[in-house]
């Protein structure tokens, strides 16, 4: 159940090639109990980009989860759409 003040939320996350990167950021998603409606995960030459929507997550919920993905050492940027 989704309050007045939580929406939709797309992250775009550009991550060097690594096996563990896509699982670390998804990891993130689950520890605040929530299920992605979207992942798109494109491999390039030398980078992976990530697109990962979520419902339900205010916008400071939102902004931390964008800080908490972007400690991950792989994870190159973070853009936060909502």
């Amino acid at each position: 159940m989704t309050t007045d003040s939580a929406s939709a939320h797309r992250f775009y996350v550009t991550a060097d090639l690594c096996p563990q990167a896509l699982l670390r950021i998804l990891g993130l998603v689950a520890q605040n109990s929530l299920i992605p409606h979207n992942v798109v995960c494109e491999r390039h030459d030398d980078a992976m980009q990530v697109q990962i929507g979520v419902d339900g997550l205010s916008p400071e919920r939102a902004e931390i989860l964008l800080h908490k993905i972007s400690a991950i050492v792989t994870v190159r940027e973070v853009v936060l759409m909502p």
